[in-house]
């Protein structure tokens, strides 16, 4: 099974993890851990983030299903990687590419209270 991408701009990582940590049963506060840590190393809640390895251009996101971890590529380069949480049986994770249509900072989500 191939892994299905996601594109995001790269401000939505931050908002994406968030989201995707408080989807799981027992939502945990994101931890940075160190560059050095390698993305099957990481634990529930865990993050890497190194956003000057690629200072700027296009983002696209991979989630990864079967591994349960995010993986955000800059120019094709790896910025950052991170576990995530999807859904379950009965409510599984869609699958697919989607892009983002529209943005709000300021957005809180309905559907996960303090979500912002």
């Amino acid at each position: 099974m191939f892994p299905q991408f996601i594109r995001f701009d790269f401000r939505i990582l931050t908002a994406l993890v968030i989201v995707l940590t408080a989807a799981a049963a027992i939502p945990l506060p994101a931890q940075q851990v160190s560059t050095d840590t390698a993305p099957a190393d990481l634990q529930p809640g865990e993050f890497v983030w190194a956003p000057e390895a690629s200072p700027s251009g296009p983002v696209v996101i991979l989630v990864s299903i079967t591994e349960q971890r995010l993986y955000a590529y800059r120019n094709g380069i790896l910025i950052a990687y991170s576990t995530v949480s999807t859904g379950k049986t009965g409510h599984e994770t869609p699958t697919g590419v989607f892009h983002v249509l529209e943005k709000d900072a300021d957005h809180v989500s309905n559907l996960f209270p303090g979500a912002k």
